[in-house]
């Protein structure tokens, strides 16, 4: 053998990258990383293989928080995104590997959204048909909640797949202000469709918050209070 080809054969192990665990079986492994804010982060197999990308609607929906450190089991998967992920993640033995439940909704806590969200745009049409018949909203009122909405979608949906991808996330300062300005029926519709943005408390406070100012703008500036303040100059 020679020189070269002995310096190939000892280069060619450390240069290799190492492999991925193998998909249709369980594995073991410790979250390695974890971004509360994104809700994503990277397990460490323990058999040495490359660190594996896990979003946080792949743990038990529990109200549980993801720690790093945290022992787990997981599958393996690359049909859905095309890239290898870990899916199906749990504690070891089938436990919950996480802690805290304060920032992170649980399963149950998910279908009160679907019943919230769905009675509070109701309430809004009924609103918005009462506000039509007694004061008439405007045109551009209307066309404006028709392009916050899709833009809101479209944020939501970019902002997943920013999240699968590991690539860089859609600001929630961004979708929070798309929902003051009236796309927050959509960004409803992406929540539950996506299943994007349901889990984490603090966000959704937040956006409620935006749901109820977009609705008090709303009536406030349909009425005829508001009305008169804009034709006299601030004088009522």
């Amino acid at each position: 053998m020679t020189n070269a080809n002995v310096g190939r054969s000892m280069a060619s192990p450390l240069s290799a990258p190492r492999p991925h665990p193998p998909v249709n079986r369980r594995h073991t492994g410790t979250l390695a990383t974890w971004n509360h804010g994104r809700g994503y982060g990277f397990i460490e197999p323990d058999r040495g293989s490359s660190q594996l990308f896990v979003h946080v609607s792949e743990f038990p929906r529990d109200g549980a928080r993801p720690t790093v450190g945290a022992p787990l089991e997981f599958e393996v998967d690359q049909r859905t995104t095309g890239r290898i992920r870990a899916i199906r993640v749990s504690g070891i033995g089938g436990s919950t590997p996480l802690g805290s439940s304060s920032t992170v909704a649980t399963g149950d806590q998910r279908d009160t959204q679907v019943v919230a969200s769905s009675a509070v745009f109701f309430g809004f049409l009924a609103v918005f048909a009462t506000l039509e018949a007694h004061w008439s909203v405007p045109d551009w009122v209307i066309a404006l909640y028709a392009v916050t909405s899709l833009s809101a979608y479209i944020g939501y949906y970019m902002d997943k797949r920013a999240a699968q991808a590991r690539q860089w996330r859609v600001r929630e300062g961004t979708l929070l202000a798309l929902g003051l300005l009236g796309g927050w029926p959509g960004a409803m519709l992406a929540q539950q469709v996506l299943r994007h943005k349901t889990r984490k408390i603090e966000f959704r406070r937040a956006f409620w918050g935006t749901v109820a100012l977009n609705i008090a703008a709303l009536i406030a500036f349909t009425s005829p209070t508001w009305t008169q303040f804009i034709v006299h100059g601030g004088a009522f």
